[in-house]
């Protein structure tokens, strides 16, 4: 792909990797281990990729995922709502111990995913229709 880039990496690179795992269009980094079925994406953190099931770590990544597009609105750019569902898969991921409260941050991302699909199909359709594609 690209050269490789190691850790440290910044804030702005540690969301940038993130979001291309989150992309769907390429193949995540993932743990070995099948982990029962669970999500073996890696996550990354300022110190590398992490497992969040185990202690597999990963020590690089290629230059070109800091380039990820951004999908959705116009103009390649992306609905604040979608940097709000990475943030709520960062904290599932990291502090949600209780099954009760996983099961009600998922229901509350997939609404909020909804959400966003509407607003930015609407935003691409302002200059072609005078109503919206989608309404709340």
């Amino acid at each position: 792909m690209t050269d490789p880039i190691k850790p440290p990496w910044t804030p702005e690179q540690v969301d940038a990797l993130n979001r291309f795992q989150r992309l769907g269009v390429f193949h995540p980094f993932t743990c070995p281990d099948p982990h029962d079925g669970a999500d073996r994406a890696l996550v990354a953190t300022r110190d590398g990729w992490v497992c969040c099931h185990c202690d597999y770590r990963q020590d690089w990544a290629h230059s070109s995922m800091l380039d990820a597009p951004r999908l959705g609105a116009p103009g390649g750019t992306q609905s604040p709502l979608r940097d709000l569902i990475l943030h709520i898969d960062r904290v599932a991921r990291y502090h949600i111990a209780y099954p009760q409260a996983a099961d009600a941050l998922k229901h509350l991302r997939d609404h909020l995913s909804a959400l966003a699909f509407c607003e930015e199909t609407n935003q691409r359709q302002a200059g072609d229709a005078s109503a919206p594609a989608y309404r709340r």
